[in-house]
């Protein structure tokens, strides 16, 4: 091995010599870390979400091609050159677009957002037009809590009032709330409701009424009066703010007397036209859906918002509102989640420190082993803090995993002090205890370094993953890796010095640890007779991995397991077109059928979009939130409610759980679910068709659910085409025209008037029955300058036709796009069979291609790049093993090996020490298949991980049998190898034993919430376990004694 490096002696060499003030230090660093993780954020993950820019634009009246002409297409068009810009999205919806600009990984999400509000600040688009408005910045799991509001007194125009003017604004007053979004079916209005035969009665036009009620309802400025002493300030009053007010508003002055608003109109207050709307149990209702900022800590957020909402509980019982605060809440979720692991990694760590107390029989070197677990743990959480991470299952995941190395360091340490101490207490000249503890550490560290290294370095593929995999798993990789530093750090440092105070002043003489030296010796008998037998070792070996090829090949995988939150949403949707009253009328005998399932506590739907909502949704589309009962099981109830769902034909339905949903937004461009087809292309109605048939082909699987359009066609509409000729002869314009029609059917606001301080809109729009029947458009009258009135009819021509609920862009292409889920566990080979079907049964026409989203395509991507970045740490780990093991012993007289031997045995050992990966990787596996046959992209994790502990305790055998022929001028032969191996015994199985220990809490919790993805990862930790430890102990030694050395003068004799 390597000759030791100078500045490890000397730190540890400084630490044995001031102890007492490494051991205060350790105790000042551990105190301040145990605050730091006291005060430290909690989530149940990591923020995974891409970095985003979500922009929308208000374009009331507009149809979905007319937003995607006069709206989109521009603002496209000014964003998608931006600097840091990978792909963009949009959507086209009636009256409103959404854009979405994905960022690169490395650029800073507030510079991205200043850059987008400067390019389209200078965007010029059609009057009528709202401004681009940046979407706040949300976390990754955005909604922090919905609370609801139902009353039998209250209308729900009152109860809008209420949440949207008197608990909305203290709730985005709480640190950490990003935007609180209010669905009502009921929004209140201060409504001018014209009656055409009024108008053409009194020979006025709905131009003429709009102007006459901007102009009531306006509010100046007065301005000051200066006067020599003071500046008197003039306050002017009189706008109408009343229905009565309003009404008695002059049009037009006549010698029979004035012609006034309430003449031509029904003035009164009404609601706004529906975008939305909510109910809690089938109950109308008003829903509050709470976000939390970008990085906001979601727990403390949660307690922000119930302390608001629990000041209002009682106000609102008094005027008869009920107050439902807990319609979800994440919070629940991710205290469950964090209590479940961070007891698991208790247990583990409790586990972990019997058992060095069962194996080391010294409560002194037990307690110095098992310091090391808190101390270095507590600093790789301090240090994970400080880099911004917040402490969630997947940090503590790392953790666990890292236990069984953080205490293999002090191990190793320990075991040999007092070996050492041991051995020097019985020689004929003993050496100052001090001494021989320094001699001690500093025998080991060169080997452990680089076993350390060899940790490290395979796990370097995991901080490098791209995308969601990389925002998930790199804080585990991180947390893994801060603590096998700090273990190394407390190896140096704490170890020697607890070992100078505890170990080096007592009489060894007198401790023994016969356990240990009786297992030494029986493992030793064993090893001696097994030595010899190499080729059936290599044989199993193979057979072994070979086995675990094949099975590989034939098991199931999937991106992460079901997430067990307690909670469904339920994504129901109407046939295009249909009404925010009747998705309501369906929600709720939807809810009704839930409400009867055993499992199920409560349903909240709310339906279309909400006021001031970072997302657009269809009048047809509806979400419904299942809350479980507590103890519900997922699985169960998740099956019950897909059979509840089968029994409603007039609806389609996709359930999925809320983080799940989340992340699969993240990976499939924000569509939601696990299986995502774009179908890319120009003309709509080629997408259309190609999209049903791969919907028609995806539905015929055996195991596909939720499979439909995300924006399917057929959206009732009626054309109106104007009739350039009829325009002129009754000499008209187009946009006045246009401008009618708006005001009569979308309405047109006209001014606010004010409630205190809640502003009501004025609206000015026809009366209902004018403009309710599709008859009526083509009987709308139009005023014209000389001629009187026109009926619409004799100006445009009307045709009944559909169009798109909504138009989707992704990366410059129109898109329609194609969702489907599965009941399978094997997603991987339900997407396998989705691609394979399509490819069969799909002939795209010229210019449309396809584009696969989803879980699977991430999972696949991810062990993609896997395998690039291990073949690169393959590279790492020969070059490292080949300087780790590249010293020979001292040669003796007449045993001296070439340059071309000594390179050939290094070769010989780096092969056989990586020859531990594959048979570490084969028991993953086996252990995979044995609990369910899904290897999901969290065990695969876990086996990477393993790789380093599998390859360290390799190393450390080839190191201790390198020491002895070095120290002592002995052959390679049965004796060398059968002593390096015992002596590496209690090291080597303390490790697996107490890495199988750290994280079997998280196995046997296999589907408890919090451990879905640690428990897999766990399982597939204990297999690899076995099987390493199995070839280190048996395997290895067999393989080492044959084919170790290249000189035959040391080989042992065949």
């Amino acid at each position: 091995m390597a000759r030791t490096s100078g500045w490890q002696a000397a730190l540890i060499a400084l630490s044995i010599r001031r102890r007492g003030v490494v051991l205060a230090l350790a105790v000042l660093l551990a105190a301040l870390a145990v605050n730091v993780a006291r005060t430290a954020s909690t989530d149940v993950f990591p923020e995974f979400a891409a970095k985003m820019v979500k922009v929308q634009t208000e374009a009331t009246g507009l149809s979905p091609e007319q937003v995607e002409l006069l709206v989109t297409n521009p603002l496209e068009a000014a964003s998608s050159g931006l600097l840091g810009v990978k792909q963009v999205a949009s959507k086209s919806l009636p009256g409103i677009s959404i854009l979405k600009l994905y960022f690169e990984a490395d650029t800073q999400l507030q510079e991205d957002r200043w850059r987008v509000a400067q390019h389209l600040a200078s965007v010029h688009l059609p009057a009528g037009v709202g401004p681009p408005r940046l979407i706040p910045l949300t976390s990754s799991t955005g909604t922090v809590l919905m609370a609801g509001l139902t009353s039998h007194r209250k209308s729900l125009m009152d109860l809008q009032s209420i949440a949207q003017w008197d608990i909305r604004p203290q709730l985005m007053a709480v640190p950490g709330v990003a935007n609180v979004l209010v669905f009502s079916q009921q929004v209140r209005a201060l409504q001018v409701r014209v009656d055409p035969q009024a108008l053409q009665r009194f020979h006025l036009d709905l131009q003429q009424v709009q102007a006459a009620t901007q102009h009531a309802t306006g509010l100046l400025g007065a301005g000051f009066m200066p006067t020599p002493q003071q500046r008197v300030l003039l306050v002017s009053h009189g706008a109408a703010d009343t229905p009565q007010a309003l009404a008695a508003t002059v049009l037009r002055a006549t010698p029979d007397g004035a012609i006034t608003l309430g003449d031509v109109a029904q003035v009164g207050y009404a609601s706004l036209p529906a975008i939305g709307g909510a109910s809690i149990s089938g109950q109308p209702a008003v829903i509050l859906k709470i976000q939390e900022s970008y990085g906001a800590n979601t727990l403390a957020v949660t307690r922000g918002v119930q302390a608001v909402l629990q000041r209002h509980r009682a106000a609102l019982a008094a005027q008869g509102i009920a107050l439902h605060a807990k319609l979800f809440r994440p919070a629940d979720f991710i205290t469950i989640a964090m209590r479940n692991v961070r007891d698991s990694l208790v247990l583990g760590a409790l586990l972990v420190v019997l058992v060095i107390a069962l194996t080391l029989l010294d409560w002194r070197a037990a307690l110095i082993s098992s310091l090391a677990i808190p101390l270095s743990l507590l600093a790789a959480v301090t240090v994970l803090v400080w880099m911004g991470v917040t402490l969630n299952v997947m940090t503590l995941g790392g953790l666990a995993i890292a236990i069984g190395v953080v205490v293999d360091d002090a191990v190793i340490d320990v075991e040999n002090i007092l070996r050492r101490l041991r051995a020097n207490a019985v020689a004929a000249l003993p050496q100052p205890p001090l001494r021989v503890v320094l001699a001690a550490c500093l025998e080991v560290r060169g080997a452990v370094v680089y076993a350390t290294a060899a940790v490290l370095l395979v796990i370097v593929p995991i901080l490098l993953l791209p995308g969601l995999s990389g925002r998930l798993f790199a804080p585990l990789a991180q947390a893994y890796a801060l603590s096998v530093l700090a273990s190394l750090a407390v190896a140096l440092t704490v170890t020697p010095a607890l070992a100078a105070l505890l170990l080096a002043g007592r009489d060894h003489r007198l401790h023994t640890r016969a356990p240990v030296r009786v297992a030494q010796r029986g493992y030793g008998a064993l090893l001696h007779r097994l030595l010899p037998h190499w080729l059936p070792a290599a044989l199993m070996t193979v057979l072994l991995v070979g086995g675990a090829a094949l099975l590989t090949g034939g098991m199931g995988g999937s991106f992460l397991p079901p997430l067990q939150e307690g909670q469904y949403i339920v994504h129901m949707r109407l046939a295009p077109g249909a009404s925010i009253q009747a998705s309501l009328d369906e929600g709720a005998r939807v809810t009704q059928a839930l409400e009867r399932l055993p499992q199920v506590r409560l349903v909240a739907q709310h339906t279309g979009r909400a006021t001031l909502s970072p997302d657009a949704s269809g009048t047809q589309s509806s979400s419904l939130d299942v809350n479980l009962k507590p103890g519900a099981d997922s699985a169960q109830a998740l099956a019950a409610i897909e059979r509840v769902l089968g029994g409603f034909a007039g609806a389609s339905f996709r359930v999925n759980s809320f983080l799940t949903e989340r992340m699969d937004n993240t990976v499939a461009s924000g569509a939601g679910a696990p299986l995502v087809v774009h179908v890319l292309g120009n003309h709509l109605h080629t997408l259309d068709a190609v999209a049903a048939r791969v919907a028609t082909v995806l539905s015929r699987l055996p195991t596909a659910t939720g499979v439909q359009l995300q924006a399917p066609p057929g959206v009732p509409q009626l054309d109106i085409s104007l009739d350039a000729q009829a325009l002129r002869r009754w000499g008209l314009q187009p946009l006045p025209v246009l401008q009618t029609i708006q005001t009569a059917f979308a309405g047109r606001i006209a001014g606010t008037v004010f409630h205190g301080a809640v502003p009501v809109p004025v609206r000015v729009v026809l009366d209902r029955c004018a403009r309710s029947n599709p008859q009526a458009l083509g009987d709308l009258l139009i005023h014209t300058p000389t001629l009187g009135f026109v009926p619409l009819s004799q100006l445009a021509r009307i045709s009944a036709a559909s169009g798109p609920s909504d138009i989707r862009h992704l990366g410059g292409q129109r898109e329609q796009t194609v969702l489907a889920s599965t009941t399978s566990t094997n997603l991987t080979g339900f997407v396998q069979r989705a691609h394979a079907a399509i490819a069969r049964q799909v002939q795209l026409p010229p210019g449309v291609t396809l584009q696969f989203e989803g879980e699977a395509a991430q999972r696949s991507a991810t062990l993609q790049r896997l395998g690039v970045d291990v073949l690169g740490v393959l590279a790492g780990l020969i070059l490292l093993l080949s300087i780790a093991l590249g010293r020979r012993p001292h040669a003796r007289e007449g045993h001296a090996a070439t340059p071309l031997q000594a390179a050939s045995t290094t070769t010989r050992q780096v092969l056989l020490v990586l020859l531990s990966v594959p048979t570490a990787w084969a028991g993953g596996v086996f252990a995979a298949w044995l609990v369910g046959g899904v290897l999901s992209l969290g065990a695969v994790i876990a086996l990477l991980a393993l790789m380093g502990i599998s390859l360290r305790n390799a190393i450390l055998i080839f190191a201790h049998a390198a020491q002895l022929q070095r120290e002592q001028g002995l052959d390679w032969n049965t004796d060398t190898l059968q002593r390096a191996v015992a002596d590496r015994l209690a090291a080597i199985v303390m490790t697996s034993l107490v890495t199988a220990l750290g994280v079997l809490p998280l196995a046997l919790g296999l589907h408890a919430p919090g451990r879905e993805i640690e428990g897999p990862m766990a399982v597939a930790l204990l297999g690899g376990l076995l099987t390493s430890l199995l070839y280190n102990l048996f395997v290895l030694p067999s393989l080492a004694l044959r084919f170790g050395v290249a000189h035959p003068r040391n080989r042992a004799p065949e």
